[in-house]
């Protein structure tokens, strides 16, 4: 488990025992304490949802991975230039000018 499902799964735990502990209680404690016990429930649905998630996001990541690495094998090197019939635009010589276009 990775830390955030982990911190949410105590953040949930603890709530949903505060909020157990608060509303089973013979006292009447003040309104906001029993937000406690949906914000358990709340978080909880994030951990589930997080763990689920989990493993695709690992997927995820490993593919795009993949995709750059074989992007940067077959993309051109940047520092060389490029010559006629590569990739790219060819870059005529200062000589290579006709001698009637000057301006």
């Amino acid at each position: 488990m990775k830390r955030l499902p982990k911190m949410l799964l105590i953040i949930s735990l603890t709530a949903l025992a505060l909020g157990l502990g608060v509303t089973i209680g013979a006292t009447k404690p003040a309104p906001a304490w029993l937000l406690a016990l949906p914000l358990g429930a709340v978080f909880l649905g994030l951990f589930l949802t997080a763990l689920m998630l989990q493993n695709e996001v690992a997927k995820f990541d490993e593919e795009e991975r993949a995709k750059l690495t074989l992007a940067a094998r077959l993309s051109p090197d940047p520092h060389r230039p490029a010559k006629t019939g590569e990739r790219g635009v060819s870059r005529p010589s200062l000589g290579s000018w006709p001698a009637g276009s000057r301006h």
